[in-house]
């Protein structure tokens, strides 16, 4: 269930990440930085290296986002 409902809450900000202005946009990549975060936690806690790597990348895709949007 609470997998579900972050699901959509990901949905939602990626949907309103097409149609923000500038802050917005790092604001939301903000929020999606701090929820792989949290999931790169689990998976380091169940030992899936695939998924770490995974998510670790994801997170530097997202750094590199927030700069430059920053610029």
């Amino acid at each position: 269930m609470e997998e579900d409902l972050r699901k959509i809450h990901l949905e939602n900000l990626l949907n309103t990440l097409e149609d923000s202005d500038k802050d917005k946009k790092i604001e939301i990549c903000n929020i999606m930085k701090e929820m792989v975060e949290e999931e790169t936690v689990k998976a380091k806690r169940n030992q899936n290296n695939d998924m770490t790597h995974f998510l670790n990348k994801l997170k530097e895709l997202l750094e590199k986002t927030i700069n430059r949007y920053s610029e």
